[in-house]
């Protein structure tokens, strides 16, 4: 009940945590706003193809599939860097990606269907080494509280980035995903001072 909810919100008054929860946030802002946008993008670059339209769909899964390869990859790099710089990188990683898909809306599709491919490997990356940074950094008497309190908040920020990019694509197109870009920068400046643990205290 409230106990709970002011138990989760009290965990941000610690920086270490504070700065987790910054991160998660923004990425997912960008996150599933990328994955709901998925199937525009590869539609667009397939009909620049001239190719079926029957491949939207094998295509759009493909890429999003790749995430789970990037939080395979992700997981075996935390374990010998730490996962804060793992959740950074991926951070970087999908912000420059965002940042440059719009700037080479002209460039060859089957680049731009490669870019996405990267974009499907690294948006998803940092999201276990998230929760990892969560749990060692929340409170030891109220992690559960304190990590459905910072969930609820994440996934509460996934809905006006998915609205807002899908209402904007029929007029901006791929500048559209530009809308995402707070997400990863925002997320990237809460990291940037704090030191989080990665392992409990």
């Amino acid at each position: 009940g409230r106990a709970r909810l002011r138990e989760g919100l009290a965990a941000l008054r610690d920086a270490r945590f504070r700065a987790v929860a910054g991160g998660y946030f923004g990425h997912c802002w960008e996150l599933y706003a990328v994955w709901t946008l998925t199937p525009f993008l590869v539609g667009r670059e397939i009909a620049r193809l001239t190719a079926s339209p029957a491949l939207i769909p094998w295509l759009a899964f493909g890429v999003i599939a790749l995430g789970a390869v990037g939080c395979v990859l992700g997981g075996r790099l935390s374990r010998r860097l730490g996962s804060l710089p793992v959740a950074r990188g991926a951070l970087v990683a999908s912000g420059l990606i965002c940042l440059g898909y719009p700037l080479l809306a002209e460039a060859s599709p089957w680049l731009l269907l490669t870019l996405l491919g990267v974009w499907g490997l690294t948006v998803i990356a940092d999201s276990p080494q998230f929760s990892a940074l969560a749990a060692a950094n929340a409170p030891r008497a109220h992690v559960g509280s304190t990590l459905a309190v910072m969930n609820a908040i994440g996934f509460s920020l996934t809905l006006p980035g998915i609205w807002l990019t899908t209402a904007l694509w029929a007029s901006q197109g791929p500048w559209a995903v530009w809308w995402l870009l707070p997400g990863p920068a925002l997320g990237l400046w809460a990291l940037r001072r704090s030191s989080p643990r990665d392992e409990p205290a």
